[in-house]
């Protein structure tokens, strides 16, 4: 973790919300990447959104000397690094504005760094925070003498689980490390959310109950394409949905369940997808 993010976003209206997209797991480069869903995320999110938070892996970052490397699955269009980074680059530039702009890496972006950290440059170029492999981002609202705050507890994300309870139940354990009022996690290509409800007492000794939110961001490779056999296809991986969230917050908590969140509602044409980090 490079640095906490905080912003203060002063707000008009007791209803009005505050939208933040968050989109991972493009993997430009790769021949399955979803590359116009992905742009046609990132432009919705850019017209209608306040904030954003990348989750991480957004090249496919795979050289020849790694193990990985297949030369049938490569995007020809951008075969080397630097060409998919200058994509990826050119991508969330559309972006600029939004602030925050909170810029994780992932483990496909740090899979071949020598000396030269792609993802810190791209939030430098699109005017974001860099945070590194995970970030804590505190959201404050006021409003005359309201105040409100949320926090955010992101991570890229590590795990093997294959199975909705395993990634849902490594997104679940994320409270065991921040306290936090929502958290994201990337890695899976899964797009999901819960949410868990705890009792506490108020200063009067009234019995409150406080939500916390979890989410797993989705991700944007195709599994199973005509003309392509990629690691999803070989390691029998399961289709799942493309596409980011979005996760909308009432400024001011006046109600119980403060928080929304729903897919992007711009869809793919795409089918017979997959999982795989």
């Amino acid at each position: 973790m490079v640095g906490p993010v905080e912003r203060t976003i002063n707000y008009k209206s007791r209803n009005d919300q505050y939208l933040i997209g968050v989109l991972s797991d493009t993997h430009f480069g790769a021949q399955p990447s979803d590359k116009l869903l992905a742009n046609k995320q990132v432009d919705w999110v850019a017209q209608y959104c306040d904030a954003v938070i990348l989750g991480g892996d957004y090249c496919e970052h795979i050289t020849p000397k790694d193990r990985r490397f297949d030369w049938d699955t490569i995007d020809r269009g951008m075969a080397t690094v630097d060409e998919q980074y200058e994509y990826a680059t050119q991508v969330f530039s559309k972006l600029k504005g939004l602030d925050p702009i909170v810029v994780l890496d992932g483990n496909h972006d740090q899979s071949n760094w020598s000396t030269h950290n792609y993802v810190k440059r791209m939030a430098y170029d699109i005017g974001g925070e860099y945070v590194g492999y995970s970030g804590f981002t505190r959201l404050r609202f006021h409003r005359g003498k309201h105040r409100t705050k949320f926090d955010i507890y992101s991570h890229h994300g590590k795990t093997s689980a294959r199975t909705r309870g395993g990634k849902v139940n490594k997104v679940l354990s994320m409270d065991q490390i921040f306290d936090a009022d929502i958290y994201t996690m990337s890695h899976v290509h899964t797009l999901d959310s819960v949410r868990k409800s705890h009792l506490y007492f108020d200063g009067d000794m009234n019995i409150r109950e406080r939500e916390t939110y979890y989410v797993l961001t989705g991700g944007f490779l195709k599994g199973y394409e005509i003309g392509v056999s990629n690691y999803v296809e070989k390691g029998m991986y399961v289709p799942t949905s493309l596409g980011g969230v979005v996760i909308g917050l009432n400024c001011e908590k006046q109600y119980l369940h403060n928080v929304r969140m729903w897919d992007i509602p711009v869809e793919s044409a795409s089918y017979y997808r997959g999982d795989e980090e």
